[in-house]
């Protein structure tokens, strides 16, 4: 007689560890070179050229911030500034920890990603202010 599919599920859910084995972060034996400081700075000038071109925007007073979860904070530049200060912080903190455990290729990826987060909305912007469009 074969079991039902919860009870398989029951079964290796008992059988199964109680807390998960650890995993060594840095591959033994890599040789990746260190992220530099370009790699390291993405992320803050990402989030500092969306951040300019949104003032620029708002600050002209024929755009409105479209973003659900900035459009309340928009008004105040020094919150504005704050809020991407802290993306960006967290960003670089991911690639260094990134770093430090010997991901150097992971770690330059995650630095391209975090400064095209911050790079394409303000691209975005710069498009929506050429053709003068809220």
């Amino acid at each position: 007689m074969s079991e039902t599919i919860r009870q398989q599920v029951e079964r290796m859910v008992a059988e199964a560890p109680v807390t998960m084995p650890k995993m060594p972060l840095a591959r033994p034996g890599s040789r990746v070179r260190p992220v530099g400081l370009g790699w390291e700075i993405a992320p803050y000038a990402g989030q500092a050229a969306d951040f300019a071109t949104t003032a620029i925007a708002i600050r002209s007073g024929r755009f409105v911030e479209r973003n659900p979860l900035l459009a309340h904070v928009t008004g105040d530049l020094a919150i504005t500034a704050a809020v991407k200060l802290g993306i960006a912080l967290v960003q670089h903190a991911c690639v260094k920890k990134l770093d430090a455990a010997g991901y150097g290729r992971l770690a330059r990826l995650a630095s391209a990603a975090s400064f095209a987060s911050g790079a394409i909305p303000a691209a975005m912007n710069v498009a929506t202010m050429a053709k003068g469009r809220q």
